[in-house]
């Protein structure tokens, strides 16, 4: 029986001492300065944001119940008086007009084989000398026992024959083509095609949305955050053309964006557009305009962009990420910073009277190693922060200021 109680009691003393450490660690721990550590870095200022593109475009006449034949390819420059495209009054005509075109490009390529390979095609006795001259080198390479050469020389034989072959078809096949184009032409009704010429120069895109001319590009530097919003939330209206000419290589972006982002850019700068679209990204861009609405809480950004091509041509309305800066610094975890009234000593420079006057200042606190471990505000000039990072100002020269690899306390 008192070994039993003795058993008991053993175990009532283990479970207790192993409690006791339980709420020795939490406490430990719960006392435990938590720390970081200052490297150099950069933090990168991002605004997402649906965009709007703006250019100065002409949409191409528009012909109700006719077929246009477009001369042009999407993102391809034009001069004024251009012949932009054909109106055929029906699609047989339109079809049959496409495949004598077909049928005229077709024989151009064979013609330009035809003349680049003149001298051989136009003598044959060429082909025997050729092929006889590779049988002979054949010959000899059997005799020699040469048998890897003798495995070239028939390769190259056989080249030879499939290319004056070709040339032969070639020559059979130019005038079967002919044929054909001229048995088209006899079932072709003789009518007056219209041409459609290019009113002014640019670049041509078979993309038009009826945006064209839903904003005045003469107004783009004045547009405010009230436009931007009417301009996202508005239908296009319902057109017939099927084509537009681009007027410049420049072209707008606008966009609206908060107020606390608009502090560190300035007219003039350059950002990059990072992503827009899903094949374009990084495109420089000058920003020309930027205005700030007292009542609302995002201002509108204009940019302006050099770089064009027919995937541009056809964007609208879309998501955009834009780089607006980059900072880089000393770089911390913002959990350490620390704002305080500090004194400060402040000269007159006219009457040269030294003042104290209590100024906000920033810092943090950092750790010192050494015989003792000290902890010392250390004041610094923020370049910019987030909502996880600063990035201040580096003054290696300095012992009084922060360093790289400074332990610094947190929050």
């Amino acid at each position: 029986m008192k070994k039993i109680l003795k058993n008991k009691f053993v175990l009532f003393l283990c479970v207790l001492l192993i409690f006791s450490l339980l709420l020795a660690l939490i406490y430990v721990n719960s006392n435990k300065i938590k720390t970081d550590i200052v490297c150099e870095g950069s933090i990168v200022d991002f605004v997402d944001a649906t965009c709007i593109v703006v250019r100065d475009e002409s949409l191409i006449e528009a012909l109700d119940d006719n077929v246009v034949s477009f001369n042009l390819k999407d993102g391809e420059k034009l001069p004024s008086g251009y012949e932009i495209a054909t109106v055929y009054k029906t699609d047989d005509t339109y079809k049959k007009k496409t495949e004598i075109k077909k049928i005229d490009e077709e024989i151009e390529n064979l013609e330009d084989l035809k003349n680049k390979y003149k001298k051989v095609s136009e003598n044959f006795n060429n082909i025997n000398n050729i092929a006889n001259e590779h049988i002979l080198k054949i010959k000899q390479n059997l005799l020699d026992n040469n048998y890897l050469n003798v495995s070239k020389q028939h390769e190259d034989f056989n080249k030879s024959i499939v290319f004056f072959n070709n040339i032969i078809d070639n020559f059979n096949t130019i005038n079967s083509l002919k044929q054909k184009k001229a048995s088209i032409e006899k079932t072709l009704e003789s009518e007056n095609q219209e041409k459609i010429v290019s009113s002014c120069s640019g670049y041509f895109s078979t993309f038009a949305d009826g945006f064209e001319n839903s904003f005045n590009v003469s107004k783009i530097y004045n547009i405010k955050p009230k436009d931007i919003d009417n301009l996202l939330s508005s239908y296009p209206p319902k057109i017939n053309n099927k084509a537009k000419i681009v007027k410049t290589p420049f072209w707008y972006l606008i966009l609206k964006i908060q107020n606390n982002k608009v502090k560190n850019i300035q007219i003039n700068d350059y950002v990059t557009i990072t992503s827009l679209s899903e094949n374009l990204c990084n495109i420089s861009a000058k920003i020309i305009a930027i205005n700030t609405d007292e009542n609302d809480e995002f201002s509108s950004l204009v940019l302006k962009c050099n770089y064009i091509t027919k995937e541009i041509l056809k964007l609208r309305k879309e998501k955009v990420r834009i780089k607006l800066k980059s900072y880089e610094g000393l770089k911390f975890n913002k959990k350490a910073l620390i704002e305080k009234i500090s004194p400060k000593i402040v000269k007159n420079n006219k009457t040269g009277n030294e003042t104290v006057v209590n100024k906000p200042v920033f810092g943090v606190n950092v750790l010192t190693h050494g015989s003792s471990k000290k902890i010392i505000f250390k004041e610094i000039v923020p370049i910019h922060f987030n909502d996880d990072y600063v990035i201040c100002k580096n003054k290696e020269n300095s012992n009084n200021e922060l360093k790289k690899y400074d332990e610094i306390i947190l929050k």
